[in-house]
Order: C-alpha cells, then structure tokens, then sequence
C-alpha cells in the first residue's frame, strides 16, 4: 500500500446490500470504491494513490453555530419541500462528495461542511438529511465548488416507516 494514503471509511457512508462501501485517504481527500467492507481499495493494494497532501495533515474545521447551522438547515429544508423534495442520484451524489471532501472547509471527523454545517456524505439509500442528495442545493463557498444546475434531479424516494 501507498504509505502516504490513509484510507478511512467515509463518515455517513453506509454499505450497501453487497456489503459494498467507499472509502477516501484522509490526505487528500480521493475517493475509493466501491470495493468489499472487509477489504482494502485496489487502488490502495497496488501502490498507485496520488497523494497530493501527503506531506500536509487535513487540518480541524471550526464548524459554525448551533442556532447558524440550525438556520441553515431550516432555510434549505423549506426550500427543499417547497420545490418538491427533488434528489439527485448516487453518481451526482458521489461527484459532488469528491469536490465537498477535497475542500479546506470539509470536517473529516464530522461529515458536515465548515462553512454551513450541513452534512454533506455518502450515506446511501435517501437518508434525508444529506444535502447532497438535495437537487436544489449549492455549494455555500464564494464561488462555489458544484452548482445545482450541474446536477439532475431524479423523483425522490418514498420515506418508509
């Protein structure tokens, strides 16, 4: 394995029936995957990450308020059931996820984003709370790394009890 890489089970990312699962180096940010729960990325068993941070630790987020990130989820929240609880599909969901993760403001320890709060992770199967799964929502940052437009909003998955 590349010993600048260090893969860590992506926080939110949950496997799927195949008991499949994504990874990402804690670096730089790349994504691996999918590959088995028990099993390390092929990328990473042949040597072959890219490790642009290598040298550089991710370094902590200061995430915003409680009452500036309940705000925020309050405002996107009515706009998300406003405009029809529209979602995008795993592919814009994973897209987006490798520019969120690879930005300064992303909080490995906690899934969110420094600049809103919002969670933005890989969780799978319409979880509700993942803003990347939203198809109205932009990036928060000026100018913002991914736009809603870029992305195509699939009907949303029915809420099971």
């Amino acid at each position: 394995m590349n010993q600048n890489c260090q893969p860590q089970r992506i926080q939110g990312c949950k496997p799927d029936a195949n008991r499949m699962i994504y990874t990402r180096c804690a670096k730089c940010g790349r994504v691996f995957g999918p590959h088995k729960l028990d099993q390390e990325p092929a990328e990473l068993s042949s040597g072959n990450c890219p490790c642009p941070k290598a040298d550089a630790e991710r370094r902590a987020v200061e995430l915003p308020s409680y009452a500036a990130m309940a705000r925020n989820f309050a405002e996107a929240w009515i706009t998300h059931i406003a405009r029809g609880r529209q979602v995008v599909g795993f592919e814009d969901v994973l897209n987006t996820f490798r520019l969120c993760s690879a930005c300064d403001h992303y909080s490995d320890l906690s899934g969110q984003c420094g600049i809103c709060g919002c969670y933005v992770s890989l969780l799978h199967g319409g979880q509700g709370l993942n803003m990347l799964e939203w198809a109205n929502e932009n990036c928060p940052h000026d100018p913002p790394f991914w736009r809603k437009e870029d992305r195509t909003p699939i009907k949303p998955q029915a809420v099971s009890d």
